[in-house]
């Protein structure tokens, strides 16, 4: 009978022990590798205001929506972290069936 190892099970098969370290690595790369590309995002595209932007701030009138719908700087990072992670898909799928 397969069932999840919890913290409170009386009873610890030994078997099972290194199978349950595997996925909790497994989460921990997962994790670390989200972040990295998350904050690499922001490390290769990092927030600019051209003096464009800042002109178009100051000839916006006030009854104006504040917050504009395009944000570019948020459109490309958002586009490079779906990339990445397409891309980290697609050659892990490589890789695992090359062999």
């Amino acid at each position: 009978m397969w069932r999840k190892m919890h913290w409170m099970d009386p009873k610890v098969d030994p078997g099972r022990i290194q199978q349950a370290q595997f996925g909790r690595m497994g989460l921990a790369f997962l994790v670390m590798g989200m972040m990295c590309i998350f904050e690499g995002a922001h490390i290769f595209l990092p927030q600019r205001v051209s003096k464009r932007e800042k002109q178009m701030k100051q000839k916006r009138v006030k009854n104006a929506d504040k917050d504009g719908i395009w944000i570019p700087t948020v459109w490309k990072r958002s586009n490079m972290i779906y990339t990445s992670l397409m891309m980290v898909m697609i050659l892990t799928f490589l890789v695992e069936f090359s062999y």
